[in-house]
């Protein structure tokens, strides 16, 4: 939700991560303040490679407020203003362009998930389904944990819990590696 235009490079196709959203504040003084902080750990400062699939979601999310932005890099100064953000109202007139709200997102999510018949599950827990879909393709505990922006492998383990399809890979890895050696 923290993420800005300057924080995607579609060149690249690198995401930068370097902040993180606390909220934005939806009563008192700073009414519609996007409250913005360092991350957790220092590994959570990260450069993420981004997928073909996520650049296409992403570059229809960019053309939705195309009209009011020229160019996707803007602004290099420290300071970020609400345009800059990406994820944003698009189709609430009384909102539109201002910074999505955490319980917009949550019951957004909470439908999509009635709707798939899915069982009861929060936008966080899709982190744990990354990490175990990124150990059953291969990914070492390592990577799922860079990704993961964890500063301790033990964080990633938790995450990453250990699947029978993944004791399955590792299991004909090791054979064919035996098999290897003895021929």
């Amino acid at each position: 939700m923290a993420l800005t235009y300057n924080d995607v490079d579609l060149k690249n196709n690198t995401i930068d991560i370097k902040r993180t959203r606390l909220y934005r504040k939806e009563k008192g003084e700073l009414f519609n303040t996007v409250i913005l902080d360092d991350p957790k750990t220092k590994a959570s400062i990260r450069q993420l490679h981004m997928t073909q699939r996520l650049k296409e979601a992403l570059l229809d999310q960019f053309e939705i407020f195309s009209d009011e932005r020229k160019v996707v890099t803007l602004n290099t100064s420290n300071e970020i203003k609400e345009d800059d953000f990406i994820f944003r109202y698009s189709a609430s007139q009384k909102y539109i362009g201002k910074t999505i709200r955490d319980r917009t997102t949550n019951g957004a999510f909470e439908r999509i998930r009635l709707n798939a018949g899915l069982p009861k599950i929060k936008i966080h827990d899709l982190r744990h389904t990354h990490a175990v879909f990124m150990r059953e393709s291969g990914a070492p505990l390592e990577d799922v944990q860079d990704t993961l922006g964890h500063s301790s492998i033990e964080s990633t383990q938790i995450y990453a819990k250990t699947t029978p399809k993944i004791i399955e890979r590792a299991s004909k890895q090791y054979e064919n590696y035996v098999n290897k050696k003895s021929n």
